[in-house]
């Protein structure tokens, strides 16, 4: 709506320049809308800035298990979990991505306090490859 904010974490200032330039035609150029901001710092930091977030989508390494990034566990641990949760507002709604399925993703979710469910999609307008995605409301 006219007065939702989104707030986009990204660790490299080079994918923003991209998306500022290079794609942001192809785009409609997202970024430019006054609702939208970039802060170039690690996911984790933006979540736990002491900001009360309605959504928190989490596109990060390729999923709960499939990490390129070791230091990226911390996002889907319990503690991490736990922190996301309590950076939620009360009816807030986490949404997670990833390469495969994770049942004791789904598990250890429901364990910090979300009512978690997860669905596979296609990644191409219901062809290509499948992905799952995660979704956890506060409980």
């Amino acid at each position: 709506g006219p007065n939702g904010k989104v707030v986009v974490a990204e660790m490299s200032p080079q994918v923003e320049l991209w998306n500022r330039t290079l794609i942001a035609s192809l785009a409609g150029q997202p970024l430019d809308d006054r609702r939208a901001r970039v802060e170039i710092n690690n996911v984790i930091k933006v979540i736990s800035s002491g900001r009360m977030w309605d959504a928190i989508l989490l596109d990060v390494d390729n999923g709960p298990e499939a990490l390129c990034t070791p230091s990226n566990q911390g996002l889907y641990d319990e503690a991490g979990l736990w922190r996301i949760r309590g950076s939620l507002n009360p009816r807030g709604v986490l949404v997670v991505w990833s390469s495969a399925p994770d049942r004791g993703f789904i598990r250890r979710m429901n364990q910090c306090g979300f009512s978690a469910e997860s669905i596979r999609v296609a990644s191409h307008e219901g062809k290509g490859t499948r992905h799952s995605l995660f979704f956890g409301r506060v409980c």
